[in-house]
């Protein structure tokens, strides 16, 4: 039997306490095949979530939890499909179609394989996607005609708008959108951040920064900004208000990556050039120590929202103990 492993907190916590991670990430060999892993999934074995690539239709499946979890088998992508996406929280996966059709939303554990179409206002081979931080929504930009459209209500009940363009402001870093879908925020290539709320006009984030990439707060219009050249993690209070307020949260974090626990009361901030990952408590805004990987190329919560995916390439995930979650040590990961 191989394994690789999850490393879990080294130490007790408490409601006071930041959560302690660290990580000890193992190339993953060979997989199973998508009959076991699907079969192993509806006899009553939970999933715990997706890891995508490296292909653009490679999908493999994680079942069990994060204390005993299993690594399942390639998922067959349903056929006609160009390019796949999996959101925070993988309730359901985004599909790009080979031909001029919608994107499409697919439930790969649904007994029918067929994906349901998004509205068909929604452009068919956007640029740039990005989700809310839970999945609840998404934001779509095509350079082509600089259009931008946000989804809301994923994945039962799909509803596009459109939003203003925003080439005017030059190239795109990073998007970001909230999980009601009211605010957009971007980062550009000069450093600025921008928002647009509701699909109006968008305006600049009144701060001194150099933003790498945005992020909205679950639940929330708050944004986290990280500036890798100040090495700084910013927090602007709702930016829906009139004038907003901006903090620096965080120093010595140069992270192009982030992430929350389910409730957004932990926010994990990644560097794939550093392989660093740090724990950000946002009731008490203490940073947890830092934690090295082999190699980060992503940063996906999970379905419970406490296990976060660092690696597609090497399958490496990292645990975050929920509060007064006392686990301690490694959880073998069987396949």
């Amino acid at each position: 039997m191989k394994y690789f492993v999850i490393a879990l907190a080294a130490s007790a916590l408490t409601s006071a306490q930041t959560p302690v991670i660290s990580i000890r990430p193992n190339m993953s060999p060979g997989l199973t095949g998508a009959s076991s892993a699907m079969a192993g999934a509806r006899m009553g074995m939970p999933v715990l979530g997706y890891v995508a690539g490296p292909g653009a239709l490679d999908l493999h499946i994680i079942m069990g939890t994060s204390r005993a979890a299993q690594m399942g088998g390639s998922v067959a992508v349903p056929s006609g499909a160009k390019q796949l996406f999996v959101p925070p929280r993988a309730l359901y996966v985004l599909l790009e179609s080979k031909a001029n059709e919608p994107l499409a939303i697919w439930t790969p554990l649904n007994a029918s394989s067929d994906a349901v179409p998004l509205p068909a206002a929604v452009a068919a081979h956007p640029d740039n996607i990005a989700f809310s931080a839970r999945g609840d929504a998404a934001v779509l930009y095509s350079r082509s005609g600089d259009r931008l459209q946000v989804v809301t209500d994923l994945p039962a009940e799909p509803h596009v708008s459109a939003q203003a363009g925003i080439a005017q402001w030059g190239p795109l870093k990073s998007l970001a959108v909230s999980d009601d879908g009211e605010a957009v925020s971007a980062s550009l290539a000069d450093g600025t951040a921008v928002v647009s709320l509701r699909g109006s006009t968008w305006q600049r984030l009144p701060a001194a920064y150099n933003a790498r990439v945005v992020s909205f707060v679950p639940h929330t219009h708050n944004l986290v900004v990280s500036d890798t050249a100040q090495q700084t993690l910013l927090l602007i209070g709702n930016v829906a208000l009139p004038t907003q307020t901006t903090r620096i949260v965080a120093y010595n974090v140069a992270a192009d990556r982030l992430a929350f626990t389910k409730e957004g009361g932990v926010l994990l901030a990644a560097s794939s050039s550093q392989n660093k990952v740090w724990t950000l408590d946002l009731s008490t805004m203490t940073l947890g120590p830092v934690s090295s990987a082999s190699s980060i190329d992503t940063l996906l919560p999970l379905r419970d929202g406490h296990t976060f995916l660092l690696s597609a390439t090497g399958v490496a995930l990292l645990k975050v103990p929920v509060e007064n979650d006392n686990a301690a040590g490694f959880v073998a990961v069987t396949y």
